[in-house]
C-alpha cells in the first residue's frame, strides 16, 4: 500500500463476508500493518548474505595464505642455494612479494566481516549449575574426615 505521505507500507489482510436477512451484502476486511515485520525479514536476509560473504572470503583467504606459505618456503630454500646475483634478486622479490600478500590476507581475516557472527549469551555458574546438595546422593558437605575433592 502507499501510504498518504507517498511512504510503502505493507499490511496482511484477513476478509469474511457480510451477512444480512441471509445474503452477503458486503465485506469486512481487517488489515494488519506488517511493515515492520517485512522490513526485519529484509535485515535479516541481507544479514545472513553479508555474513555468507566473509565465511567465503575467510575460507579463499586460509586457502591462499596455504599456498603463499608453500611459495614462501621453497623460494627461501632456493634463495639460499642462489647461484648468481640475478636469481637471488629474483627470489628476493618473490619472498618480498609473497610477504606483502600474507600481509593482506591476515587484514582479510581479521577483517570484521570475515567473522562469522556469534549470538552470545552470558552465563552465571551459579544459577546455571544445580548446587551439590541438590545432587543426588550429596548432602552438600563434605563428610567427617574426607577431604571434598576439587
Amino acid at each position: 500500500m502507499v501510504r498518504v505521505d507517498g511512504s510503502v507500507s505493507y499490511a496482511e489482510a484477513h476478509t469474511s463476508p457480510l451477512w444480512k436477512d441471509g445474503e452477503i451484502v458486503g465485506a469486512l476486511v481487517f488489515l494488519h500493518d506488517i511493515t515492520e515485520r517485512k522490513r526485519e525479514h529484509e535485515l535479516m536476509a541481507q544479514s545472513d548474505k553479508l555474513r555468507a560473504v566473509g565465511e567465503l572470503a575467510a575460507g579463499v583467504a586460509h586457502n591462499l595464505n596455504n599456498s603463499l606459505t608453500v611459495i614462501q618456503g621453497r623460494a627461501q630454500l632456493l634463495l639460499r642455494n642462489a647461484a648468481d646475483e640475478s636469481s637471488a634478486k629474483s627470489l628476493q622479490i618473490i619472498t618480498n612479494a609473497v610477504e606483502d600478500g600474507t600481509k593482506t590476507l591476515r587484514r582479510i581475516l581479521n577483517s570484521p566481516a570475515a567473522i562469522p557472527a556469534v549470538n552470545l549469551r552470558r552465563l552465571s555458574w551459579a544459577t546455571s549449575l544445580p548446587r551439590a546438595s541438590t545432587l543426588p546422593g550429596r548432602s552438600g558437605r563434605a563428610s567427617p574426615g574426607r577431604a571434598r575433592s576439587k
